[in-house]
């Protein structure tokens, strides 16, 4: 009985011995590098502070343990963290209209870059504070006769009519138009916006 006992004892030993191993592998697998260093005045005490993007850069360029490191011209620090992803990106502009430049942080889900994750801080007085994003806009669209589309913009009442002839093979070949004619009223699966980019409007505050 004791002989099984030790035997039971010694394997998951063993086991979790190889686990940890395995997850210690994983850990390890990629170098934390340097990716931008920057100088902005982004506490609003006047003064340049220091901003340090790191992360661990994989095999597969993909970036984990993404961190934004802010030191203040007094040398207090903070730090913010962003999601895990390619092509890692920082700029610095007013979003909140207070006077101080805010973080604006964008990371790519993919090589290609179809979506990407977005984020918007504040470090007045070294207080890292996200910004929320705009809401996506409220769309209603359908197909057109003609290799046509029509997008109506709820938000704004806003129309918009598109040319799709350069797709219409693969329009037909859905069933949606035969020889540039609908087959039935379909609308368009309209989905949320993959990326914002900040726009100056050249309006005046006071």
């Amino acid at each position: 009985m004791k002989k099984k006992l030790l035997l039971v004892f010694i394997l998951l030993l063993a086991l979790c011995f190889t686990v940890k191993i395995n997850v210690q592998a994983t850990i390890s697998n990629g170098k934390n590098v340097t990716i931008t260093k920057n100088t902005e005045d982004i506490t609003g005490d006047g003064k340049e502070d220091s901003i340090v993007l790191t992360g661990f850069k994989m095999a597969t360029e993909k970036y984990r343990n993404l961190v934004i490191q802010i030191t203040s011209s007094k040398k207090a620090h903070t730090m913010i963290h962003l999601p895990d992803g390619y092509n890692p990106i920082l700029q610095y502009m007013d979003v909140n209209h207070d006077g101080i430049k805010d973080i604006f942080g964008s990371v790519r889900d993919s090589k290609s870059g179809e979506m990407e994750h977005q984020v918007v801080y504040t470090v007045k007085n070294l207080l890292p504070s996200n910004i929320n994003l705009p809401d996506p806009l409220i769309l209603e669209s359908h197909f057109l006769n003609g290799y046509k589309a029509k997008v109506n913009i709820k938000t704004t009442g806003n129309n918009y009519i598109f040319d799709l002839k350069n797709r219409k093979k693969y329009y037909e070949k859905l069933g949606v138009f035969y020889n540039g004619k609908l087959n039935e009223p379909t609308e368009l699966m309209v989905h949320d916006y993959n990326s914002l980019k900040p726009v100056k409007l050249g309006i005046k505050w006071v």
